[in-house]
């Protein structure tokens, strides 16, 4: 099971099948690492994050990879400035692997969990479960990892509840139910754990790509986030297009699903250009 912030991957159900690790990587989160290739200094930049990750895959004494997705540009971690320039840079680090059984988060996180960055992650390495932090995090505190609202389950996200934004069913505290009916309100832009090359199977749409974009994966996951009834989203992040055609670029879809049984469209990495992933919210109580 890989659970995320506002994204959960996890495999249940008949046909369903745990993504490859390949397709795994998280949104909004710049790493730390030694830097194998400088994206400034080498002028390296490639079209999608899987260019990125097939770089550093290519690449002597690369681990981890880093994508700039973001249309308005990437930001350094510690700054809220964003350089358009930086749009598609591929930046290819080294970090050393956590032993078998240890503890602590690989790759390591450069920006705070809220911080819109722009910026997305992987690591090659095979025996380690990339993820966003889980439950959802924020300066005050974190999300609920399991609470039950309007007679559906909420596990760790947050998610748009009556006429708030996204919110939480906890009080200040992140211990009890809000005494004032109010919910705890929460960040967004925040880290989302997603599936490369992969668009998934929806049970319904809620709003169609066709007539919505979106700037980055984590501005479609936040989307998701803000739409009541939403587990489950698809952008296409290739400039070229995807599915062939051009004009989809940055589409946005925003869909239902079961965030416990994922169905790929063609397979995992079986959809060149768009990015997917679920949230573990509007799940029957």
């Amino acid at each position: 099971m890989h659970r995320a912030s506002h994204v959960c991957v996890r495999a249940g159900g008949v046909g369903a099948a745990a993504p490859p690790s390949s397709v795994i990587a998280v949104a909004n989160r710049d790493v730390e690492g030694s830097v194998v290739v400088d994206a400034d200094e080498e002028n390296s930049y490639q079209p999608t994050a899987t260019g990125c990750r097939d770089q550093c895959l290519n690449t002597t004494g690369c681990n981890i990879w880093v994508w700039c997705g973001a249309v308005s540009g990437c930001a350094n971690a510690g700054s809220y400035n964003r350089d358009v320039w930086r749009y598609q840079q591929c930046w290819l680090k080294y970090d050393t692997p956590p032993r078998p059984g240890s503890r602590g988060k690989f790759p390591r996180a450069k920006n705070l969990p809220d911080q819109p960055t722009g910026w997305m992650s992987g690591t090659t390495v095979q025996n380690v479960t990339d993820a966003a932090p889980f439950p959802q995090q924020a300066y005050g505190c974190n999300c609920q990892s399991n609470y039950t609202y309007d007679n559906y389950r909420f596990l760790g996200v947050c998610a748009r509840l009556q006429d708030y934004g996204s919110a939480c069913m906890v009080d200040s505290t992140c211990r009890n139910a809000p005494s004032t009916g109010t919910p705890a309100s929460c960040a967004s832009l925040q880290p989302c754990t997603v599936l490369l090359d992969t668009d998934l199977q929806e049970q319904g749409i809620l709003v169609a790509g066709d007539r919505n974009s979106a700037d980055s994966a984590e501005d479609c996951c936040d989307q998701c986030a803000s739409i009541k009834g939403c587990n489950s989203w698809t952008w296409c992040s290739d400039s070229a297009g995807c599915d062939g055609e051009r004009f989809r670029f940055r589409q946005c879809w925003l869909k239902q699903a079961d965030p416990t049984n994922l169905q790929p469209k063609k397979g995992y990495g079986g959809s060149p250009g768009w990015i997917s992933g679920v949230r573990m919210a509007w799940l029957p109580a």
